[in-house]
């Protein structure tokens, strides 16, 4: 009889330590479920959050696409027979006299580049009409002096 209750009570902890067990484990999966779907729901609005400012960021790449280089800037300079020098301050000086087409198109080029502010602008503007000629020809000179500041021109 003791060997039997021995036995009885051996069996009777046994169930009772799997059901403890069984039923720790199920609360403690619970809990970690439970802390793996909240930490899922972070991570959802986390990546929500970086999708919008990916997308916030490619709105303002294209908004300030229109990017000039400061190849870009001696071409058309050097097409309307101005000289581009480089100061001290990091600034780029634009000089000399041209015509009001040429200095037209440089300055909407400028304008229009996101990377490119223009510090100064000083125009000057003659009217060289020749005194004996054949026809009669007006030519218009412009005199220019810009500062131009870059933020990425290199």
């Amino acid at each position: 009889m003791p060997r039997r209750l021995a036995i009885l009570l051996a069996l009777l902890i046994a169930l009772g330590s799997a059901l403890y067990f069984d039923v720790y484990d199920y609360f403690s999966s619970r809990n970690m479920i439970s802390k793996f779907e909240s930490s899922l729901v972070k991570l959802e609005l986390y990546d929500k959050n970086v999708e919008e400012k990916k997308e916030y960021l490619s709105n303002l790449e294209k908004a300030v696409q229109p990017r000039t280089t400061l190849k870009e800037i001696e071409s058309l300079t050097q097409a309307a027979n101005l000289n581009l020098s480089s100061q001290k301050d990091g600034t780029y000086l634009i000089e000399g006299t041209c015509e009001p087409e040429k200095l037209r198109d440089l300055v909407a080029h400028l304008l229009s580049s996101a990377n490119v502010v223009v510090q100064s602008m000083l125009i000057d503007s003659r009217q060289i009409v020749p005194v004996v000629t054949d026809e009669m020809k007006v030519a218009v000179r412009v005199s220019v002096r810009l500062v131009l500041k870059g933020v990425t021109l290199e």
